[in-house]
């Protein structure tokens, strides 16, 4: 079956345009998993049996709930302030990132959480 001139433009076309676009998005889909390695944090609550996961991501919120104490742990991420409401009391933490470090401060405490990632 032989391809007329047209539908050898057209097949030209589509290959002109559509590989850049397909090799570009490939580049901003390799940055966008590279700024996402860092994404889970283990804390550590004495209170807890268990590491709690929070995962640093603007505007992202979860809920831990902890079926041997009963208790809800929720946290919710504006820019790089952490609101954290457990027992129905909501303190907000600045964070800052430092290498492996993340430090969590607040009014009256600040600690370390350490990432967990490359």
């Amino acid at each position: 079956m032989e391809l007329s001139k047209k539908q050898k433009n057209l097949i030209a076309k589509i290959l002109k345009n559509g590989i850049p676009i397909l090799i570009l998005l490939f580049i901003l889909n390799f940055f966008y998993q590279e700024t996402r390695k860092y994404d889970f944090v283990g804390v550590w609550f004495p209170d807890y049996e268990d590491d709690i996961t929070i995962q640093f991501n603007p505007d992202y919120s979860g809920v831990y709930y902890d079926d041997l104490t009963k208790i809800a742990f929720h946290w919710k991420n504006h820019g790089n302030q952490l609101e954290m409401t457990m027992n129905d009391e909501t303190k907000v933490y600045r964070y800052t990132i430092e290498g492996k470090d993340i430090h969590l401060q607040s009014d009256d405490e600040s600690f370390i959480l350490y990432k967990y990632g490359n």
